[in-house]
């Protein structure tokens, strides 16, 4: 999951093109005031969308026992009651704020090295240019997000009274036992083929809806962003989605059952269930897009109105 701030605070997702790249990242109490309403955002967009999330991970790991949205909620609510929704949910939580630090620290840096190109004639960013940075955000949180991912599906996989795990700590003691630091790895260069080419796509969907709402409605409105984001979440998904199937399939499996990675699975599920297969779950992850970012964006409002208000020296 990718965060933004919103448009009249400097927008994160395109860092307000005619500023300058640098001066944003020099200004540490900037950066503290941005970490802390993203993080908040985050996990507020965490907490919406988190439901929605396991119903994908069960839909693309079980997809001859979980056929379809609705009937994944209902067998998950009348087996497990309603917290079986929230499954793993420690992970993403606990990793929102730094994962949000780097993502908008790398997505700084990108977007640094088109800035200083162009500062002299005070000009914005291409589209393009926005996308590679984005992209580079994307690259930049893979050492974070693996584990806690990794994590996060084997835990949303529980099902029944036999649990193998009995949380977040216990689970990250057992994968470390079982083949260490390498099995809180697994689905890494699926990953990576995920968030790089997502990462793009966020961004540069959130800077050009941005755009063509402001052209159009140029009064500051806190809809804006919200639409923006929503966009941006759809957007991410289009592209994320195959590479996301694989690599919830990867990191619920033990170290030894897909040997090489994605040469090993992919060629399976094409053969045994077809190309559909890899946007299994695309239904609730596209429900969960909107709410989530309204919700961040919601959040990081009401995080920044209040660090303003009552921090007003960050």
């Amino acid at each position: 999951m990718k965060w933004t701030m919103s448009e009249n605070q400097s927008n994160i997702s395109s860092m307000n093109p005619e500023e300058d790249g640098k001066k944003i990242l020099t200004k540490n109490h900037q950066l503290i005031k941005y970490l802390i309403a993203g993080g908040f955002g985050g996990i507020c967009a965490t907490l919406c969308g988190h439901p929605l999330d396991t119903l994908k991970v069960r839909m693309q790991a079980k997809p001859m026992e979980y056929t379809n949205a609705w009937s994944t909620l209902t067998k998950i609510i009348h087996t497990e009651g309603p917290t079986g929704l929230y499954k793993g949910v420690m992970p993403p939580l606990l990793g929102v704020i730094p994962m949000f630090g780097l993502s908008f620290l790398s997505f700084g840096l990108g977007k640094n090295f088109f800035t200083n190109s162009i500062q002299k004639n005070d000009a914005e960013l291409k589209p393009y240019q926005i996308i590679l940075a984005g992209m580079f955000s994307g690259l930049a949180t893979i050492p974070l997000s693996v584990p806690g991912e990794r994590i996060k599906c084997l835990l949303q996989m529980q099902t029944g009274k036999m649990k193998k795990y009995s949380g977040f700590v216990d689970c990250a003691i057992k994968l470390y036992r079982k083949g260490g630091i390498k099995n809180f790895y697994v689905g890494t260069c699926v990953t990576i083929l995920r968030d790089v080419p997502a990462g793009g796509a966020y961004f540069g969907a959130y800077d050009l809806t941005m755009k063509y709402i402001s052209y159009h409605y140029a009064e500051t409105m806190m809809w804006k962003p919200i639409i923006a984001g929503g966009f941006a979440g759809m957007a991410n998904w289009i592209v994320a989605m195959p590479a996301d199937v694989l690599k919830s399939r990867l990191q619920i499996s033990s170290m030894d059952k897909y040997p090489h990675g994605i040469r090993s699975l992919l060629p399976i599920i094409l053969r045994e269930e077809g190309a559909r297969t890899l946007y299994r779950g695309v239904i609730p992850i596209m429900m969960r897009a909107i709410p989530a970012n309204a919700s961040c964006f919601l959040g990081i409002e009401i995080a920044m109105k209040f660090i303003e208000f009552y921090i007003p020296w960050l």
